[in-house]
């Protein structure tokens, strides 16, 4: 998914919610950014779980005008049957008030190009697993590999193999890195080229540096920082 800002029109970047719905509406209320791109990880919170609030501000949400929602590990298993998709905390009562809201998965997205120069996944696509998928880790390579995301997406709805969603060796999965919605920090390597934010593994801080052309950030501390963009840098804030 392409999405242009265009200038002076900022973007607010949410990491994980995990059942917070609430504390990040009450963060981007106060930002009041013109658009806003969820990275994912809506359900399966530690504390305070509503599955059934949380998929109803889910469901309405994605209908909301200047909001992108994109894939986690915890949404894909509640969009498809298909066990490569499960992980840690699939819910029975989750999928139920899922399908209870009639949560539009069509509206989802698996990535996120700000400007076509910031990368949004939910958790970061690794150059490691752009030289497993391509044999090369060029920033062509790289946009030739996100851009398949669609393919693989309706792959994995159906049940076939689909790495960019698969986990790797440090979640457990067979692959070295992580696709986009499970790539460990630990298995992370920035692309040259390529400037990138996104969420997935919980940390205290966030991590990780940006330059003009190159670098990222991993926001995931529990909705305590969130991202902006705007004209083409990013920003860091402290919720």
């Amino acid at each position: 998914m392409e999405l242009c800002a265009g200038r002076g029109r900022s973007v607010a970047i949410m990491p994980d919610v995990h059942d917070g719905h609430e504390r990040a509406e009450s963060i981007i209320g106060r930002e009041s950014p013109d658009m806003v791109v969820f990275l994912g990880d809506y359900f399966d919170g530690r504390e305070g779980r509503d599955p059934s609030g949380t998929a109803r501000w889910l469901a309405s949400s994605m209908r909301r005008p200047g909001r992108v929602h994109l894939l986690g590990n915890h949404d894909m298993h509640y969009l498809s049957d298909n066990p490569a998709l499960f992980c840690t905390g699939r819910d029975p009562a989750v999928l139920e008030a899922v399908q209870g809201a009639r949560v539009p998965w069509e509206r989802a997205a698996p990535y996120c190009w700000l400007d076509g120069s910031l990368l949004c996944t939910h958790a970061g696509l690794s150059a490691a697993f752009v030289r497993a998928a391509s044999g090369g880790d060029s920033e062509a390579g790289a946009r030739g590999v996100i851009g398949g995301a669609y393919a693989q997406l309706e792959a994995a709805r159906s049940g076939a193999g689909a790495p960019l969603f698969g986990a790797g060796r440090a979640r457990g999965g067979p692959q070295e890195a992580g696709g986009i919605t499970w790539c460990d920090y630990s298995e992370f390597e920035d692309i040259a080229g390529i400037r990138q934010v996104f969420g997935h593994t919980r940390g205290e801080r966030v991590r990780g540096c940006m330059g003009p052309d190159t670098g990222h950030y991993c926001i995931d501390t529990s909705l305590n920082h969130y991202a902006v963009y705007r004209d083409g840098a990013v920003s860091v804030k402290k919720a």
